[in-house]
């Protein structure tokens, strides 16, 4: 159940004052996780596990769910929704928001049922009104980058952003997360990062997501 913080009673209230006091009050942090072994398994869609495995880090990790809104009140935000780029064939992007199905399987088939329908045509869909419970993620398959920081609307846009980008020769893949920090401190991602290494271990280990 969605639920509005009382700020009184808030442990972080004293922090996120402090962030947002500032012009630019995100954070960016990259890291990598090695993913040679699941490239190895041939039956894995890596884009769709990736996909997976971030939002199920994400949604276990109490932080990654508070959105400030608009009128200077902060959510806490039972379900949290996935949005990700799709590139087109006229080489711009589509963005498609989707509430993730808990099964892989379900899961994946919604993904790639949303690259077909999006895919001919880049189209961006951007609406300032629509619910904020999401995290926004992005693929960069060009490069493997070291540092990266997604562009914010502005210091009341709480939505983490989550790109990775192309695994190097020993299966190193580089992820950067862009949040908020009057709701996610560096523990967080770290939290993140240790999370999302253990599920891939899990998933190399059963061979199955």
């Amino acid at each position: 159940m969605d639920q509005i913080i009382n700020f009184d009673s808030w442990p972080r209230k004293h922090h996120f004052e402090a962030f947002m006091g500032m012009d630019s009050p995100h954070l960016s942090i990259a890291f990598t996780v090695n993913v040679m072994p699941l490239i190895k398994k041939k039956e894995i869609n890596l884009f769709s596990t990736l996909l997976f495995l971030i939002h199920q880090t994400c949604q276990e990790i109490p932080e990654f769910h508070y959105r400030l809104l608009y009128d200077g009140s902060v959510v806490n935000y039972h379900q949290l929704d996935l949005s990700f780029n799709i590139l087109a064939e006229d080489g711009l992007f589509s963005n498609h928001r989707m509430t993730p199905a808990q099964d892989y399987d379900v899961f994946r088939k919604d993904v790639q049922l949303a690259i077909e329908m999006k895919n001919k045509e880049g189209k961006i869909e951007i609406d300032p009104n629509q619910k904020q419970n999401m995290i926004l993620t992005s693929f960069l398959p060009w490069i493997t980058f070291t540092g990266l920081r997604e562009p914010t609307f502005n210091k009341f846009d709480s939505i983490p952003r989550i790109t990775w980008g192309n695994y190097s020769g020993n299966g190193d893949l580089p992820i950067s997360i862009t949040a908020h920090h009057g709701f996610i401190d560096g523990s967080h991602i770290g939290q993140f990062y240790s999370s999302l290494n253990h599920k891939l271990s899990l998933c190399i280990s059963d061979g199955a997501v």
